[in-house]
């Protein structure tokens, strides 16, 4: 069952309205108690955002949810699943400078997420948790105005996942860089290849000077890292080191007649950052 939508939604790197049915890693959604956005996203308020926490490795075509889902918040005193998670947003130029100060969000039993007001029309989003979670994710230009939420999944990355990337492609490492999602509006894109800042494709050879890129096999989302492939599988996703370029450097998809992007970034130390280029 596809997920309600809730309004209008600014998605990642667009600032078209779009709805929460943009959440393209998972499809077709849980049903019942969690289907749908969680009921604590309030737009009656501008420049609410929410989202879902999404898996990633063995996990990544599962929700991250409890056992049993109520969607309600989260108990203070629970870690099964989402709960064990802390997430909360801020500027974006606060996320590249290091800050840690966030505005701190609610988390539901159903890995559904809610990030009180933030004005700034470029925002991050931080998640923390078990396993030495630490990854964020990006909107840009999103639109800021009542009846308004920004649409925003992260994914969860722990050391088993980022252990089994590394097992899947010898000599890399996985604990700075970009999981980008690559669409054209809601359908993962098919043969795109890694750029930055203009260049041609990347090389996909792990390397500690240069910049590099991985592609996943089409098991869902960010689960298996395919070593030999060159560009994008039917999931859209790819995994970018952008070692060694200067900031802020630009993201791009390319194919056959098409390039999209994101541009404005730079590299946060030990974290892994979701971008959802929806232009490709």
């Amino acid at each position: 069952m596809k997920r309600a939508l809730l309004g209008l939604f600014a998605l990642a790197g667009c600032d078209l309205a779009l709805g929460l049915e943009q959440n393209k890693l998972l499809t077709d959604g849980p049903v019942g108690a969690c289907d749908g956005p969680s009921p604590l996203c309030d737009t009656s308020t501008p420049g609410v955002i929410c989202g879902r926490i999404l898996g990633s490795g063995a996990d990544a075509a599962t929700p991250i949810q409890t056992a049993a889902p109520t969607g309600n918040a989260c108990d203070a005193a629970s870690t099964e699943g989402p709960c064990a998670y802390s997430v909360g947003g801020m500027p974006m130029s606060s996320f590249f400078a290091g800050s840690t100060n966030r505005a701190m969000g609610t988390i539901d039993d159903c890995g559904r997420y809610v990030v009180p007001t933030l004005s700034e029309p470029d925002i991050a989003v931080v998640l923390s948790g078990p396993d030495n979670v630490s990854t964020g994710a990006i909107a840009r230009a999103r639109m800021v105005a009542v009846d308004v939420a920004t649409a925003l999944d992260v994914v969860a990355v722990g050391d088993a996942t980022k252990a089994a990337w590394a097992s899947q492609v010898p000599g890399a490492t996985f604990t700075t860089g970009y999981l980008v999602l690559y669409s054209t509006g809601d359908v993962p894109r098919l043969g795109e290849q890694v750029t930055l800042s203009g260049s041609n494709p990347i090389p996909t050879t792990p390397s500690m000077v240069q910049a590099w890129a991985a592609y996943f096999s089409a098991d869902g989302g960010f689960g298996t890292i395919d070593p030999a492939a060159t560009m994008t599988s039917s999931v859209g996703t790819a995994f970018v080191a952008p070692i060694g370029i200067a900031s802020p450097f630009t993201v791009e998809g390319l194919r056959p007649g098409r390039r999209c992007m994101v541009d404005g970034l730079q590299v946060v130390n030990n974290t892994l950052v979701l971008l959802e280029p929806t232009d490709c």
